[in-house]
């Protein structure tokens, strides 16, 4: 409906908004990756475990999470190319949303350990 399409626009603004402010307020990059985090939580229904990973060369690397445990950290804070849905998405350069994990061929096994039931990307 347009209240449900306005309602979401609303919340993706107010992320924004709050990514923008951190950057113009603050140089230290880990503080911003942080506010993004916060932000997204705050801002999308349902969402449990946020994270940002940065391409450093061959590897991806975790800067900013909030929800995965220390096994997942350990197992997945540093992600190989091309190895896993995260690379997947940057090699296509789209978004994925994955409802359903079981049929999902590229979520690695450390996000299968962890119990995802669904992820965008």
């Amino acid at each position: 409906s347009n209240l449900e399409e306005f309602s979401r626009k609303k919340r993706y603004e107010e992320i924004i908004s709050t990514i923008t402010r951190s950057i113009h307020t603050s140089i230290d990059l880990q503080t911003v990756l942080e506010n993004s985090i916060e932000a997204m939580r705050k801002n999308i229904d349902k969402l449990d475990i946020a994270s940002i990973y940065l391409v450093e060369g061959n590897e991806i690397g975790l800067k900013a999470q909030k929800g995965f445990t220390q096994d997942y950290i350990k197992r997945a804070g540093r992600i190989p190319y091309p190895k896993g849905a995260t690379w997947q998405t940057i090699i296509d350069r789209k978004s994925r949303y994955v409802t359903d994990v079981e049929s999902d061929k590229s979520l690695g096994k450390a996000g299968r350990d962890m119990g995802f039931e669904c992820y965008l990307i």
